[in-house]
């Protein structure tokens, strides 16, 4: 059965054409050439694309959403208050472990001692085999620290 409208034009055909008299392409010889024109004139749907381009626009809205709940300000030096307890003893909310109990800890190497004071205060004096990461460059070095063990700042 032969298309009824022309697959390039879109004019209607007349049985006895071969050829369409609008615009000169041929007769189709099934009748999905109609369908075809109604698609395109490459013969492919659109569905596919509109599909991929569907998906591709929920990816990145769902990034979007996963982004920006989980993008909250980081919190760095400068955003945590210097307070002190009433006998003076800086950041009283910081769990505290005995200096026996800490040293225990390392050296059963569960444990690392990090000094951050400044470079000169530990050339000065340190525990031997702490690292020295000064509190103003801790922000940018802490992927230096080991992530399997615990760790113990210093500072006096």
């Amino acid at each position: 059965m032969g298309a009824k409208v022309c697959a390039k034009c879109g004019a209607k055909w007349k049985k006895s054409w071969d050829v369409c008299a609008v615009c000169g392409s041929r007769r189709a010889k099934t009748a999905a050439v109609g369908a075809r024109a109604r698609r395109g004139s490459r013969g492919k749907s659109a569905w596919p694309a509109l599909g991929l381009l569907a998906a591709g626009a929920l990816l990145i809205g769902v990034s979007v959403f996963i982004l920006g709940r989980g993008g909250e300000k980081a919190v760095t030096l400068q955003d945590i208050p210097d307070t002190h307890d009433q006998g003076g003893l800086p950041y009283p909310e910081v769990p505290r472990i005995s200096p026996a109990e800490a040293w225990d800890r390392f050296q059963a190497g569960s444990a690392v001692f990090v000094d951050v004071r400044d470079g000169a205060q530990y050339a000065q004096a340190h525990i031997p085999g702490a690292l020295s990461i000064p509190l103003a460059e801790l922000e940018n070095r802490y992927r230096e620290l080991p992530q399997t063990a615990e760790i113990i700042t210093y500072c006096t």
